[in-house]
């Protein structure tokens, strides 16, 4: 090989080694932090945080622990419910806290001097399954 070859070929082999970097880093399941001021609707994906700006306050949610809300196209005897667990951190203290949507919502929830209010989405349709990626928190965070 001669110098201009070998320059392209090390160019080639820099450049893969940076692209397969970049695509492992993107595909290691972690979510942006989202910054959003008081009273500001977010949507979140399981894994997600709010970052809650000038509070010492951010909110994690982490999974969906059940969903029995009555799927749309079904007659229920009763509307259901949705359940969700979140990770509250308030002055760097994490706290575990469940929130619990009553039939097509939307919930709210107390925590140290703040109401959290909640909707989470998709709403359930008769014969589809949600898969646990599929969820969405619309979440607002305000003072009580």
């Amino acid at each position: 090989m001669n110098g201009r070859t070998l320059s392209i070929f090390s160019f080639l082999v820099l450049l893969l080694l940076l692209a397969s970097l970049l695509l492992s880093t993107s595909c290691d399941g972690l979510l942006p932090d989202i910054n959003t001021p008081l009273g500001q609707q977010s949507m979140l994906e399981p894994g997600q945080a709010v970052l809650v700006t000038d509070e010492q306050l951010s909110i994690r949610f982490k999974e969906v622990l059940n969903d029995s809300r009555c799927p749309t196209g079904v007659t229920c005897i009763w509307a259901g419910q949705i359940a969700c667990l979140l990770e509250v951190t308030y002055q760097d203290t994490p706290n575990d806290l469940v929130i619990t949507e009553m039939g097509s919502g939307p919930g709210t929830a107390d925590f140290n001097g703040y109401t959290f209010a909640f909707n989470v989405q998709p709403y359930p349709q008769a014969g589809k399954t949600i898969n646990s990626s599929d969820y969405r928190l619309m979440l607002t965070v305000n003072r009580s």
